[in-house]
């Protein structure tokens, strides 16, 4: 595990590098990190290799942040999906990491995905939705980095699940 937060009891977040697809839990999850490490020949694939008309059946489930800047970092969601707006309870389209509130104290995500620029590997999130003041709902998500055309690191797709 790299970054944990704990604000209270049920306020929970916690995020870790993904290496395996034995660390995801969501049978979605786990086939979108398999694909990502195959497209990417195990290496961090670039924007273009996602089509998602491709993969019709992770469309509702997707969001998709771009790097706006590295330093500093600012981390933009560009599409959410409609499955995504339901559990969270509100579309953050247009916002960033932390205006939308994952960040939590010590800016959790946004170091993440500081991280992530560097190491180009997947990041499982895990843990409450409490951020989004949803703490009955469990959700696991994966957080994938694709390079853009300076090979840098330009886009986040995530797909999140319920669990």
């Amino acid at each position: 595990m790299i970054y944990s937060a704990a604000l209270q009891p049920t306020h929970d977040l916690q995020v870790e590098i993904a290496e395996t697809k034995t660390q995801f839990t969501h049978d979605s999850n786990i086939e979108f990190f398999e694909w990502w490490s195959h497209v990417g020949n195990d290496t961090c694939p670039h924007r273009h290799q996602f089509d998602i008309t491709e993969h019709p059946h992770w469309a509702s489930s997707i969001f998709l942040i771009r790097i706006e800047s590295a330093d500093p970092a600012v981390f933009r969601f560009h599409l959410v999906g409609n499955r995504v707006i339901d559990m969270l309870g509100r579309n953050d389209t247009g916002t960033t990491l932390s205006e939308s509130g994952w960040d939590l104290s010590g800016c959790i995500a946004t170091h993440a995905y500081k991280g992530m620029l560097d190491h180009k590997r997947p990041l499982r999130f895990f843990g409450s939705l409490s951020v989004y003041n949803r703490e009955y709902i469990n959700f696991e998500s994966i957080d994938a980095p694709f390079l853009g055309q300076d090979g840098n690191v330009s886009t986040v797709i995530g797909l999140i699940c319920r669990v």
